[in-house]
């Protein structure tokens, strides 16, 4: 869902303006929402055998009004999983279980994953969930262990909150990757974007990252023609 503002965040820039400007703003959020979340319904509901699963982080917390609207609206192959506690969800016909907890508000301190442990050790275990790793626990952004989720038997996590690919890694038994952002919107995003595709089991994990974004944002030297000189530029779009 993206950088999605919350409607007090919002309203908060409108320091000043009359009671109809403010409803006029409101309105303006709500259609946003409404019309964002119903196209994202659309298109998850055109693969009907397919299961997606969301977990919230610090730019689109659960409380957040894009994520209420899609809760209460989303298609029935979509789970957001919740703020309150670790939940699962057990795809049986491929003996997988699907871990995860969304962000409660706009920072975490504390580790979401405390004591969390997969369902069943034999069945393929994955984890879903927005963090920033560091074996030191301390972050803003739900402090993430990669020594901690290896002792639990974890699988494969899937991570969110850094916005660049990078690479399908290994600890120990447990492999893990944060796919960055399937398309650029700024120059802090800049590189490819795209997603991961392949298959996971037990201690056999065949994924790829595939390209997907129309464009990219590029930073790059050049060199001054004139003077001779290089010079760093940050800019321009490049058609992928």
């Amino acid at each position: 869902f993206g950088k999605s503002p919350s409607t007090s965040s919002l309203l908060t820039k409108v320091s000043t303006g009359s009671d109809k400007s403010m409803e006029e703003l409101k309105q303006l959020l709500s259609t946003a929402i409404t019309e964002g979340c119903n196209t994202m319904a659309v298109a998850l509901s055109a693969c009907p055998h397919t299961r997606f699963f969301y977990s919230c982080g610090n730019h689109d917390p659960y409380i957040s009004p894009v994520i209420d609207y899609c809760v209460q609206n989303c298609p029935p192959n979509l789970h957001i999983f919740g703020p309150e506690f670790p939940e699962y969800v057990i795809l049986p016909d491929l003996d997988v279980c699907v871990h995860g907890i969304s962000f409660a508000a706009s920072h975490q301190q504390t580790s979401l994953l405390n004591e969390l442990k997969p369902c069943n050790p034999s069945l393929i275990n994955l984890l879903c969930v927005h963090g920033e790793l560091t074996e030191s626990g301390s972050s803003a952004y739900n402090p993430i262990s990669l020594s901690a989720l290896e002792k639990a038997g974890f699988d494969y996590a899937a991570l969110g909150h850094v916005h660049d690919y990078s690479l399908i890694r290994r600890f120990g038994s447990l492999s893990y990757a944060y796919p960055g952002v399937p398309e650029p919107r700024g120059f802090d995003e800049c590189g490819s974007k795209g997603y991961i595709c392949g298959t996971i089991g037990k201690n056999d994990v065949n994924l790829s990252f595939v390209p997907l974004a129309k464009r990219k944002y590029v930073d790059e030297i050049t060199r001054h023609s004139e003077t001779r000189r290089w010079k760093r530029k940050t800019g321009g779009l490049a058609e992928s």
